[in-house]
């Protein structure tokens, strides 16, 4: 496995990927978050929150937030912070992170020209218009969830090194609702030939068929409600109707699955320029029926690295078997382990 692992590290066109690469192996190897906090410390929107900070001279730092994100945020930068700020009465008073959770009206009777790292998702406007009227000063309000959210809507198409071609085909294994569709059709300007979806979920299948109708009705478009896999048959799932359907042995559901290569290859003698996986752990799998597609036709890739301990080491391993000649690139999107993106330039 060394062998495999060094000849990998050596496809990987940037010193940012390596180092993802480096921290995404110790982390598959030991479940020690630690790897992932040291990843996400060098996230964009973690540089910026330190960059504003410098320029701010008040040391009292709050997190306003103490669901998940904030979680997240407290645990990879501990040191910027003097704790919690949440309206939800059960948890002020407690202790999060090592953090006490205060009410608004505490930290601004205790700490004196607060500054607040606003980490929610949702409900900015009204929570920045509640700092305010506490007596919060503007320009001690940043929003971390903002960045971030503008941060993972790049997803898949923010690599430097990705550039559209003429007559785009994009594949897209696990399209949900189709935004990945939507966000191809941003990054090409709308030159494209045609888009693939492939959406296994009863549910997100019809949801996507809504969302892309203009371009289904344009014949630019074509969602299958099927699942990709290494052969032609029929697996258990479990449709949960959001990211994380999936398939698995325990799954109440069956569903059709072929590969790439008969669906588009075969029956359609379609040339495929990029192909998108995020697949909750079927990418080896379906990358193995597309073998004929990346082996002839070089597509670029943006494959999820992340759903699998072994993905790290088995996925880029298979893809430089078939083209040893593809660049690789990783990148990271979230504060949590999940979505890192391999992707492969021709």
């Amino acid at each position: 496995m060394i062998d495999s692992t060094l000849k990998v590290y050596q496809m990987f066109g940037d010193d940012y990927s390596k180092e993802i690469y480096g921290q995404r192996v110790l982390y598959s190897l030991t479940n020690d978050d630690k790897y992932i906090h040291k990843l996400v410390n060098d996230l964009e929107p973690i540089r910026w929150l330190r960059k504003k900070l410098r320029g701010i001279s008040s040391q009292n730092v709050l997190l306003y937030g103490a669901g998940f994100r904030g979680q997240r945020v407290s645990q990879i930068c501990p040191d910027l912070f003097k704790g919690f700020v949440d309206g939800d009465l059960k948890k002020q008073g407690k202790l999060v992170n090592g953090f006490k959770v205060y009410s608004l009206p505490e930290v601004m009777q205790c700490f004196a020209d607060p500054v607040f790292v606003i980490s929610n998702k949702f409900g900015v406007e009204k929570i920045e218009s509640e700092l305010m009227s506490c007596g919060a000063a503007q320009k001690n309000i940043l929003n971390l969830g903002e960045k971030m959210t503008a941060f993972t809507a790049e997803q898949y198409f923010d690599l430097e090194e990705l550039k559209p071609s003429e007559n785009e085909v994009f594949v897209d294994c696990g399209a949900f609702d189709g935004d990945s569709a939507f966000a191809f059709m941003k990054w090409c300007n709308n030159h494209y030939k045609h888009i693939y979806c492939f959406e296994p979920d009863k549910k997100n299948y019809v949801l996507c068929r809504q969302n892309l109708s203009e371009a289904i009705s344009k014949e630019k478009c074509t969602v299958f409600n099927k699942g990709t896999w290494s052969s032609n048959t029929e697996l258990s799932f479990s449709d949960t109707a959001d990211v994380a359907s999936h398939i698995c042995d325990d799954g109440l559901q069956r569903i059709s699955v072929e590969t790439l290569d008969q669906e588009l290859l075969v029956k359609r003698n379609e040339k495929v320029t990029f192909i998108k996986m995020d697949i909750e752990g079927a990418e080896l799998e379906t990358l193995k029926g597309a073998s004929r597609i990346i082996i002839e036709q070089k597509p670029k890739l943006a494959v999820c690295v992340y759903h699998k301990p072994e993905d790290i080491f088995t996925i880029p391993e298979y893809l430089r078997t078939l083209n040893p000649d593809y660049k690789f690139y990783l990148r990271h999107y979230t504060f949590a382990a999940w979505d890192t993106v391999l992707y492969a330039i021709p």
